[in-house]
């Protein structure tokens, strides 16, 4: 049921809490309805905490990297590589409830989040993870447009290191519990 009111301000402040509730009920439908099943974790107020298709995707692309592997494409290696680390990463940071950012070397934002959160990590994983991300993103596009030729060992390390910063971030993500945006609801 559609809530009518009339365009008087006096109809509409009388009908709002109607309205707020119809609009509150729809986008929780919508969001049911896009995620299915697979949503893992909704707030009492309808906001996503965390959208696992993001790990999925992460995991999806490492099995895309291993047939690449098998198939001695170096260059898809080193690109689905990098795609792996970066979607584990911002997996992450959805969990965390954080609007990360839309580039390609999120750990930045990753190291600086978990520390503020009281999550930090070690140096050595920090400058791991920094480390990591920065090359791999660096690669990326030379690798996909074949400006650069990769070769047999660059593509090993590259999907070792994508297979170790997808363990690392399914190990957080697992031992995590997910954290509610402060003030994000659009229906408070």
């Amino acid at each position: 049921m559609i809530p009518v009111f009339s365009e008087r301000r006096r109809g509409y402040s009388d009908v709002k809490p109607l309205l707020d509730a119809y609009l509150a009920d729809a986008y929780l439908a919508a969001v049911r309805d896009k995620l299915g099943p697979s949503l893992s974790a909704v707030c009492d107020h309808g906001i996503i905490l965390f959208d696992p298709r993001e790990m999925a995707l992460a995991t999806e692309y490492l099995q895309d990297m291993e047939t690449s592997l098998g198939r001695m494409s170096w260059n898809a290696v080193v690109r689905r590589a990098q795609e792996v680390v970066e979607l584990a990463l911002k997996s992450v940071l959805s969990y965390l409830g954080v609007d990360y950012p839309k580039v390609h070397d999120p750990a930045a934002v990753f190291v600086a989040t978990l520390a503020a959160r009281g999550r930090g990590l070690s140096r050595t994983e920090a400058a791991d993870v920094t480390a990591t991300s920065a090359r791999l993103a660096r690669k990326r596009a030379p690798a996909f447009y074949f400006e650069h030729i990769e070769d047999e060992p660059a593509a090993r390390e590259a999907a070792e290191d994508a297979r170790r910063i997808h363990r690392f971030c399914a190990r957080l993500v697992a031992c995590m519990e997910p954290e509610r945006p402060k003030g994000d609801s659009p229906i408070e």
